[in-house]
């Protein structure tokens, strides 16, 4: 069986992402933050290792309001590209947006917060 290549882009071009092998995970995240940072209801992330995601094309910028926590973005058109944790270095998760994929990938995992009063 062939090795999965994925390509991504932003909304505007400027950054280019190649993405090689599985997904080692695909989560629809809904948390405050993440709808904060995306500007979304939620966002796909679609989780790989450090070394199957690769910017081919352009800058990230990259942002963080939590301690360890990174976010990259296109500085151009603003749309949002990963995300990673510094608690979890093994793992950085695309943005389903920008992959090529039309359907979200196998494995995925829904999951939500819920405050007791």
């Amino acid at each position: 069986m062939d090795e999965r290549h994925e390509h991504g882009a932003c909304f505007c071009g400027a950054i280019v992402a190649q993405l090689t092998g599985e997904p080692f995970w695909v989560c629809y995240d809904h948390d405050e933050y993440c709808r904060r940072a995306t500007g979304g209801a939620l966002v796909v992330w679609v989780g790989y290792r450090p070394e199957q995601l690769q910017i081919t094309s352009g800058k990230l910028k990259s942002f963080s309001k939590t301690r360890g926590v990174v976010r990259t973005f296109c500085s151009e058109c603003g749309t949002s590209i990963s995300y990673a944790d510094e608690g979890i270095p093994n793992e950085v998760y695309a943005t389903q947006c920008c992959c090529t994929a039309s359907t979200p990938h196998e494995n995925h995992v829904f999951f939500t917060i819920v405050k007791l009063l």
